[in-house]
């Protein structure tokens, strides 16, 4: 049992992560970075982030698939390969090198941020031209290593997926966003379903970023299907870069 304080203060990181992570995903690593600087036991942090992120997608989900951002028939390619993904996550949980991840994941953030940024450019249009050749294979490989990612560090599955999805699959940043979400919010409910049956979350802990995660994903999918691409691109550009170099260098 946690004290008052940082259930508030889990209550509000969870919100303004949530309406700056509806658009790319990759806030869940903030979140759960926040549960363990309060001295939340690890896998009860992972467990209870995960279980509580199911808010997300009933705050994110209805405005995108409202707005016709959702491509279900990748949703129904990709979920095989992501619920596998996930299985793989929680049996290697506390057998993976988190820290190497995130670096890694940071670097991709960083390197995908060059591309988003210079989208108009000839040897982008030849890099996702090339993407969208092996979109098969890049696709499933890209789900499985997403899902796995976003279990066992508790966040940045979804920002993995999304970048396969815009580089490989030639999507808008708002359509990967719209479906990433469903893809991996189906997935993962096998792996919340491990961390319950382990016992291993807090469920004063769910209940609050659950309630925080549908207040944050409503406010930023409003906020967001209201700009524009090029708007977005802006906000894409900074919010990963921010992050890829806190994953990097802290």
């Amino acid at each position: 049992m946690e004290s008052l304080i940082v259930y508030i203060a889990l209550f509000f990181i969870t919100i303004i992560g949530n309406i700056f992570g509806t658009l790319i995903g990759g806030i869940g690593l903030i979140v759960t970075s926040s549960m363990l600087i309060f001295g939340v036991d690890p896998l009860i942090a992972l467990g209870s982030r995960r279980i509580s992120a199911l808010g997300t997608p009933i705050g994110k989900i209805y405005h995108f698939h409202k707005e016709k951002k959702i491509d279900y028939s990748i949703v129904w390619f990709l979920l095989g390969f992501a619920m596998v993904g996930t299985v793989l996550g929680y049996v290697f949980v506390n057998n993976v090198n988190k820290e190497l991840i995130k670096k890694i994941v940071g670097v991709v953030m960083l390197l995908t941020v060059l591309v988003i940024y210079n989208d108009k450019k000839e040897w982008v249009k030849k890099f996702k031209k090339k993407g969208f050749e092996y979109r098969k294979i890049i696709g499933p490989i890209g789900a499985i290593m997403a899902a796995f990612i976003g279990v066992t560090t508790g966040g940045a599955g979804g920002t993995i997926l999304a970048y396969v999805l815009i580089l490989s699959y030639g999507k808008t940043i708002l359509e990967a966003s719209g479906t990433i979400e469903v893809v991996l919010s189906i997935a993962y409910l096998i792996s919340i379903v491990l961390f319950i049956i382990s016992g291993n979350f807090d469920i004063i802990l769910v209940l609050v970023m659950f309630f925080a995660s549908i207040i944050g994903a409503w406010i930023g999918a409003k906020f967001y299907l209201s700009r524009s691409e090029k708007v977005v691109k802006i906000f894409f550009v900074i919010i990963i870069g921010i992050l890829a170099i806190r994953m990097i260098f802290f």
